[in-house]
């Protein structure tokens, strides 16, 4: 039976194209096994224990949870010195900040996110490396996979929600785990969605109008990203509690 391949964690059929198995997700080189030589009275996985090395993703969360506030403190800057500005040139008054002053804000607040983007990719592909480790299985998405899609815009908020899900399943999960997921996804999505609209409706407005509207978004806007920060801080520490437990249980 060359044409197919047996997974002897549990014992599903595979073709053999398949790199891992469709089921469990366990890599065809760690659980692959001839199904002819499967025994049909011992049902016990054949591919068992820990696989691999335990790496602590502490560290990396401590950094991805400063420059999320970062991003979160600064973008509240540049809102407010926005909102600001825009406010004094409605009343007729004299610019205070000058457009290299905005553009400044501006480009650190990009570098911080991006920053911050990068470090969240890091820590949540180590998370999911570290389940075999830690004998939870195999993910449906690899560590590359995970880290790379991680760093696309709009996408990584998408696929954040799928990814914590399935991690928080195999440390022992509970009923608040979704919604913690939700608190600190759902507000990025309504930042995004936020932004696609003003961007489609402003273009209709007259000037006034799509500036008061602008501005009403935006202020909605940071409120939000405010309340996904910090969710997704906790969310982060939720996770690193449970792995360090999981981790200090079996002693890895």
């Amino acid at each position: 039976m060359k044409d197919v391949w047996a997974c002897g964690q549990c014992r599903s059929i595979n073709q053999h194209r398949d790199k891992r198995c469709y089921n469990c997700h366990t890599p065809r080189a760690i659980g692959g096994v001839d199904p002819l030589k499967l025994s049909v009275t011992d049902r016990a996985p054949i591919a068992t224990g820990p696989t691999g090395v335990y790496r602590s993703t502490r560290g990396m969360a401590l950094l991805t949870s400063i420059l999320i506030l970062a991003a979160v403190a600064v973008s509240l800057i540049v809102s407010v010195a926005g909102l600001e500005e825009i406010e004094t040139l409605r009343s007729g008054g004299r610019a205070t900040v000058t457009g290299e002053g905005i553009g400044s804000m501006i480009l650190i607040l990009i570098s911080v996110v991006a920053l911050a983007t990068i470090t969240w990719a890091t820590w949540i592909s180590r998370v999911v490396g570290n389940l075999p480790a830690l004998d939870l299985g195999y993910s449906l998405f690899t560590p590359r996979i995970v880290f790379f899609e991680s760093l696309i815009p709009i996408y990584n908020v998408r696929r954040m929600h799928g990814v914590m899900k399935d991690v928080l399943a195999r440390f022992r999960p509970s009923p608040r785990d979704h919604v913690a997921i939700t608190a600190a996804w759902f507000p990025l999505v309504l930042t995004v969605s936020i932004s696609v609209l003003v961007f489609r409706v402003t273009i209709f407005l007259p000037m006034d109008a799509a500036i008061q509207f602008a501005t009403v978004m935006r202020e909605i806007s940071l409120g939000l990203q405010i309340v996904s920060g910090l969710f997704l801080v906790a969310l982060i520490w939720r996770v690193e509690r449970r792995m360090r437990g999981r981790a200090a249980e079996i002693g890895a």
